[in-house]
């Protein structure tokens, strides 16, 4: 072999190792990207939990924050209003309707959690504004005077 046709190996083999992939996702993104869905994942366990204890869905997320020690994540997505939120909702077993989702979601897609208060996945703007709300009120990202929700 030709010391020319190993030297190209061997750069290949350490392009290779050290994640050249071209690929424009950082480590940061990756990780705002976990603890979203985390955020949008405990707030939909806080809200089923809070449903089974009273037989009734949370009216604001102040109701939620009994929880806030095991959810750090969603009660901090809650109380920093990082969220948008339609309360009083009820969880629905086959839910296809966006119950919570993060800021960015209505206008550059983002990650909404689904009526089931499980489900949490990727909606693109224009799946967001077609996609069904849940019936309840919303209390939008950043703003905390919640009014009343247009259900689809």
């Amino acid at each position: 072999m030709s010391s020319r046709f190993i030297i190209t190996l061997f750069l290949c083999a350490i392009a290779t190792l050290s994640g050249c992939d071209g690929g424009t996702s950082s480590s940061t993104d990756v990780d705002a990207s976990k603890t979203e869905v985390i955020a949008l994942k405990e707030l939909g366990e806080m809200y089923a939990l809070l449903v089974k204890q009273t037989q009734k869905p949370p009216e604001a997320g102040k109701e939620l924050m009994k929880f806030a020690e095991g959810f750090s994540h969603g009660s901090m997505a809650i109380q920093n209003k990082t969220v948008g939120v339609y309360w009083g909702a009820p969880i629905e077993k086959t839910g296809e309707a966006v119950l919570a989702y993060e800021a960015k979601a209505p206008e550059a897609g983002g990650l909404v959690l689904l009526s089931d208060g499980e489900t949490v996945k990727p909606m693109t703007a224009e799946e967001f504004q077609a996609a069904p709300k849940a019936h309840g009120k919303l209390e939008e990202p950043g703003k905390p005077n919640a009014k009343k929700g247009k259900a689809r």
